[in-house]
């Protein structure tokens, strides 16, 4: 498959199968894989982890999901170091997490398979994680295959909210200009925030819908991780000493 029609990181998937993978093993601890992205796909669920960390935004176009910025340039992931691991104590986007597999639907959208990234820098014949015992899956797999089940199903109702903030035209663009202290300059733009003003003009009837749907808390963690900014900028001024 085209690596212009995957999402992020993956570039060439194949079904998870034992003739192809049966002798293959995945490194875990590591991501180098995500190295140059400096924004991270981001479920609902995961809101609350995540503000206590990052900026929380919304891509710039429908159906706005959401993202956690983790770099100032574009090419950059501050969490990452020279050894492909994530700054410890720091939470890791289950986007990320889920790596190098992924569920792809089939043409009537009513079966989801298990595939994983060939070209996966993790995947290789040496790895803590077995894929396949004998002919079988390996406990292993069978741990990532619910935990992609459950990726999916919070992606799902991720994709309801990000639709609904679009229909209720709740998202204003937004560009960050961030200065570090050693005279570097950053502007970031190409995502979009909560407007503020108009959520003060919400009707009763639709904040009371959203309450019940868990997703006025999302918008408040989003708000509350505008604060991060300065942890970036911060991260950016370390790693340009």
């Amino acid at each position: 498959m085209g690596s212009a029609q995957l999402p992020l990181f993956y570039k060439n998937v194949a079904v998870l199968d034992e003739k192809r993978h049966g002798k293959k093993r995945l490194s875990e601890g590591t991501f180098p894989f995500a190295a140059d992205a400096n924004a991270i796909p981001l479920n609902g669920v995961e809101f609350r982890f995540a503000a206590t960390e990052y900026p929380i935004v919304f891509f710039n176009e429908a159906p706005f999901m959401p993202a956690v910025i983790v770099g100032l340039t574009k090419d950059k992931n501050l969490l990452i170091n020279g050894d492909g691991k994530w700054e410890e104590g720091c939470y890791v986007p289950a986007y990320v997490r889920r790596y190098p597999f992924i569920f792809l639907e089939s043409e009537d959208k009513e079966t989801l398979t298990l595939c994983i990234d060939e070209d996966s820098e993790t995947l290789g014949k040496e790895g803590d994680v077995q894929l396949f015992d004998g002919d079988q899956p390996s406990e292993n797999t069978n741990r990532i295959l619910e935990f992609c089940r459950v990726f999916q199903g919070h992606y799902n109702n991720t994709l309801e909210f990000s639709r609904a903030l679009g229909e209720q035209d709740l998202l204003v663009e937004k560009t960050a200009d961030a200065k570090t202290n050693d005279g570097g300059q950053h502007v970031l733009g190409g995502f979009k925030v909560v407007d503020e003003n108009k959520m003060r003009e919400f009707p009763d009837n639709l904040a009371s819908k959203w309450h019940n749907n868990g997703w006025l808390p999302l918008i408040y963690w989003h708000i509350a991780s505008q604060n991060n900014w300065a942890r970036l900028i911060d991260r950016q001024a370390i790693r340009s000493t």
